[in-house]
């Protein structure tokens, strides 16, 4: 794989296009609480095939996926499992229920959505697909086009066709945990299709001195040492000022700075000095991908950029165009995830104050403390502090803090 560095960027915009590929899997139940979201599918036949399921006002059409803009919530459905092993198939856009009706003016029922619905949903494997069978015994049939249909979902009695045959396309907003007082690792892995073959990961390649750029992306390690490089921590120090967030390299301790070294690009330099750093935003973009942005001490907004070390790299996309981009990022945890605090305990922080002056930490209200660096060293108490993230452990729990 050709050697990429990561880069900030700051530019203008460029164009992308994006596709969709289908999955043949049934969908998993969930709650209000704890909803799982899907895209419906058909596979469909002639202009009817691959549209999705889109609420338009209170009824559902089919629509390419390549024409969704703005809000998914019209896109996404969830399905909640009904003690006879029915569903309930709920809409993200206002919590409305899939249903049908009788259009006059289309001279056809025909599916739509409302606030309750005693209409319940039955899946029917049908080509490695699923039929969507109401309780009234009608099926989810998309129209042609023609006769004002414009591929309006039907409720129609003749449900073995192609245009009635759906996959679940799972709509995962995976966010990272912050993990302060958890043992959680993430690998960060570049979402751009090339990259994406070889699941290539950020990696802390622990350059010497002499070179800035210590970050490189590349493709996924199966050594279980060598993987470390590859594993970050996502951590939001306790005295943070803000919801900015930083990324722990699980092997050096060294975080990702917003501070760049331009040598003809801006690249990403990493360090365990935090004094340059203004931490990273995380924006949900879609399917599990993530846009990473930060500001420079001149206040200016780069973005994660997977580049080649040869060449300019790519012009920042609009806010729409960011997925499947060499800006896009997805999160994979690293199995199996341990916590340590699954058991709830008081909070030993609760009875004490932490105070930092001069890059000295103070804990006062207990002398019954350890002082860490992120890396893992332990470190004396009462000394001052080189620049960087600090965990404090009280009873066996801990939360970082930023020495600056």
């Amino acid at each position: 794989m050709k050697k990429r560095v990561l880069l900030i960027l700051f530019s203008l915009l460029a164009v992308f296009s994006q596709k969709i590929s289908a999955q043949a899997v049934l969908p998993e139940a969930s709650t209000a609480e704890k909803p799982v979201w899907y895209y419906f599918q058909v596979k469909g036949s002639d202009l009817r095939a691959g549209r999705i399921f889109h609420l338009n006002g209170s009824d559902v059409y089919g629509k390419l996926f390549s024409e969704i803009v703005g809000s998914r919530n019209r896109y996404l459905w969830r399905f909640e499992k009904n003690d006879d092993g029915s569903y309930t198939i709920i809409s993200r856009q206002g919590n409305k229920q899939l249903d049908t009706r009788f259009d006059s003016a289309k001279n056809a029922e025909i599916i739509t959505a409302v606030d309750s619905s005693s209409v319940t949903w039955e899946l029917v494997e049908y080509k490695n697909n699923w039929l969507i069978k109401s309780s009234s015994g009608r099926y989810a049939v998309q129209a042609g086009a023609g006769s004002n249909m414009e591929y309006v979902i039907m409720a129609s009695t003749f449900g073995s066709t192609d245009n009635g045959s759906y996959s679940f396309l799972l709509y995962d907003n995976t966010t990272p945990e912050i993990s302060d007082t958890k043992d959680i690792w993430y690998y960060i892995k570049s979402a751009e299709p090339t990259l994406a073959k070889d699941q290539a990961c950020i990696t802390d390649i622990n350059a010497d001195e002499s070179s800035p750029v210590k970050f490189e992306v590349l493709a996924k390690e199966q050594d279980e040492e060598k993987s470390k490089f590859q594993q970050w921590k996502v951590i939001k120090p306790e005295n943070a000022t803000n919801n900015n967030v930083f990324f722990v390299n699980r092997q050096t301790g060294n975080i990702i700075q917003t501070a760049f070294d331009y040598n003809g690009y801006f690249n990403a330099q990493s360090t365990d000095d935090i004094e340059n750093s203004n931490g990273w935003t995380l924006t949900f973009i879609d399917r599990n991908q993530f846009k990473i942005s930060g500001l420079d001490s001149q206040n200016v907004t780069g973005y994660l950029n997977a580049s080649f070390t040869n060449e300019p790299a790519g012009l920042i996309p609009g806010n729409s165009e960011f997925l499947n981009s060499a800006f896009a990022w997805a999160f994979e945890l690293v199995s199996p995830r341990t916590s340590m605090e699954d058991v709830p305990t008081p909070d030993p922080f609760a009875d004490v104050k932490v105070k930092i002056i001069e890059r000295r930490i103070y804990v006062e209200g207990t002398d019954d403390y350890m002082v860490s660096h992120i890396s893992g060293i332990r470190v004396a108490k009462d000394v001052q502090l080189p620049i960087g993230v600090y965990l404090i452990t009280i009873q066996g729990k801990t939360k970082s803090y930023l020495v600056k």
